[in-house]
């Protein structure tokens, strides 16, 4: 078995992408949005021990390995990154990443950065002016 495996969060099956947490009766690593969400509060999920609820710390060095696994941009643009810098990239730069349109009515379906201004600026020069 490959050791960055165990990072991995059962839930979700993924690397935690913001916060990994570890719960303090069996130390399983989750993303700390899945764990918040689990049906039963009173069970952990992973070794099914009986608590108020479960409690988990965060898991600092858990964290920092999963950010540097490298890895591959969702949006097929070809680039490759650290795990730790995919939110900035899929968020702000990647150019294959969509915007929605600002117009609530708009019936647009999101745009590449390419298109945006473009669209604001053909369907809603009211809004550029």
């Amino acid at each position: 078995m490959d050791v960055l495996e165990l990072f991995k969060c059962p839930l979700c099956l993924d690397y935690p992408a913001a916060r990994a947490v570890s719960t303090t009766c069996c130390h399983q690593i989750y993303c700390q949005p899945c764990l918040l969400s689990i049906p039963s509060p009173h069970y952990c999920p992973s070794c099914r021990s009986h608590q108020r609820k479960v409690e988990s710390v965060e898991a600092v060095a858990v964290q920092r390995a999963i950010d540097r696994i490298d890895t591959f941009c969702p949006f097929d643009c070809g680039l490759q990154l650290k795990r730790g810098n995919l939110t900035e990239h899929t968020k702000n730069t990647c150019p294959k990443r969509t915007i929605p349109c600002p117009c609530p009515s708009c019936p647009s379906p999101p745009l590449l950065p390419s298109d945006f201004v473009k669209h604001l600026a053909s369907a809603h020069s009211e809004i550029l002016a």
